[in-house]
């Protein structure tokens, strides 16, 4: 198993560890009900489309900024901003044009996902190699993307609770 493999497979398990403890932590305390599990459920997946949609972004930057001479998480940051800007003037013209609706918005998103897919894994694959993203000079790989990981899901976690109360 070569390094890049081991940390990725140490950042997977280090983020399911914190869904095992969340996730038995709320099954074994009284306030659990379905509402909240639902509202965790859509907390978790609106996450991943935002890692989805971030990767993809980040990818059409790649693609449209190949060779930045910076450190390579300005650089990483530099293609997503690109991309996400991108984005955002492709969901203002098609918004502008067709009215938006969330099939038209999920059609972009898949068809972008088939165009972009090796791009977005090439840009989080090249920023990890070159030490961004829990990569290179960390004394504890894969301890970036665990501890990022567990703040983000921290902080959805509480915005679900405020979305739910009535407070």
């Amino acid at each position: 198993m070569n390094v890049i493999a081991r940390r990725s497979l140490s950042g997977i398990l280090a983020f399911l560890w914190l869904v095992l403890v969340v996730v038995f932590y709320y099954a074994g305390h009284k306030p659990f009900t379905p509402d909240l599990a639902f509202n965790l459920l859509s907390a978790f997946i609106q996450f991943l489309v935002a890692l989805v949609l971030v990767s993809l972004a980040g990818g059409l930057g790649a693609r449209l900024l190949p060779g930045i001479d910076l450190p390579p998480l300005a650089r990483a940051a530099l293609q997503a901003a690109c991309g996400l800007g991108l984005f955002g003037l492709g969901v203002l013209a098609l918004g502008a044009t067709l009215g938006l609706k969330p099939l038209l918005a999920w059609i972009a998103v898949l068809l972008l996902g088939l165009f972009l897919w090796r791009d977005g894994v090439g840009w989080v694959g090249s920023a990890r190699e070159r030490g961004g993203f829990g990569g290179g000079g960390n004394p504890r790989p894969g301890f970036g993307p665990a501890s990022a990981c567990s703040m983000t899901g921290s902080c959805q976690i509480q915005s679900s609770r405020r979305r739910g109360s009535t407070a």
